[in-house]
């Protein structure tokens, strides 16, 4: 079983467990993370919560990097690059990609940024 700390930057494991003496435990694992989101977060607060504060610190000259990671089918590519149902009104219409394009695009041409960047 998974569960998720309140303020989302933890994620804990909990494993049953049968001890040398047959007791049954159950063993929690904490995994401390930036941040964690499920199912229930949209992109939209994923980008506002993850995606903008590191793109206030690339304008700025530093430099981030975002990893998808994750089993297949569990979502990374709706994530990335949104469903693109923008009749659906969920906040996942669009895509990591397409919000941070679009704060990268207007952060140029406000401040005459000179723009690179890939995708893997």
């Amino acid at each position: 079983v998974i569960s998720l700390e309140a303020h989302h930057s933890a994620l804990v494991v909990h494993e049953p467990r049968t001890r040398v003496n047959l007791e049954k435990v159950i063993e929690s694992h904490r995994f401390v993370f930036d941040a964690v989101f499920n199912e229930s977060d949209s992109n939209a607060n994923i980008y506002a919560a993850a995606l903008r504060p590191m793109l206030t610190h690339v304008f700025s000259g530093g430099m981030g990097t975002i990893f998808a990671f994750g089993q297949t089918g569990s979502g990374k590519t709706c994530t990335m690059a949104g469903h693109g149902n923008s009749e659906l009104q969920d906040g996942n219409a669009e895509g990591l990609y397409a919000l941070a394009a679009h704060d990268v695009v207007l952060a140029a041409q406000a401040s005459n940024l000179v723009v690179g960047g890939s995708l893997f």
